[in-house]
């Protein structure tokens, strides 16, 4: 999955042209290739933070990924620096499916296996209240 993120986020900084910077971070006490999680849970999450996150300022577009380890398990952590989720929702015509199907595959998760993956979105603000960016955590 960390592979596959790699690719997919090399492919969108060669599009944003130099604007877009991302980071992924692996806790070094977690071994990656013994961890499991589902593939392609991420993706949907990292994509909103760049379409209706990232896309809409001029520059300095920074998303950072980091896997930590979390009780006897692992978490991941997705951060940018965007515009925050109430300003991305002014497009009303817009009807994003990405995080209703994140969401509802962690349900299913939830009943498959008797696990509990959690999700949490937080709206990063300043100490003005101004939006600078949204942080997405997944508990596994």
């Amino acid at each position: 999955e960390i592979t596959f993120l790699e690719y997919y986020l090399s492919l969108e900084e060669l599009r944003f042209e130099g604007l877009f910077k991302y980071t992924i971070k692996v806790d070094s006490s977690l071994n990656t290739r013994e961890l499991l999680m589902p593939p392609m849970l991420l993706q949907p999450l990292i994509e909103n933070a760049i379409k209706h996150g990232l896309t809409p300022l001029e520059e300095n577009l920074r998303l950072i990924i980091r896997f930590e380890a979390y009780k006897n398990s692992f978490k991941c952590i997705i951060k940018d620096n965007g515009i925050g989720r109430r300003s991305a929702k002014t497009d009303e015509k817009h009807n994003s499916k990405g995080l209703l199907i994140v969401k509802e595959r962690l349900e299913l998760l939830n009943k498959l296996h008797n696990k509990k993956f959690e999700m949490e979105i937080i709206d990063l603000v300043n100490d003005e209240g101004g939006a600078t960016g949204t942080e997405v955590i997944l508990l596994f």
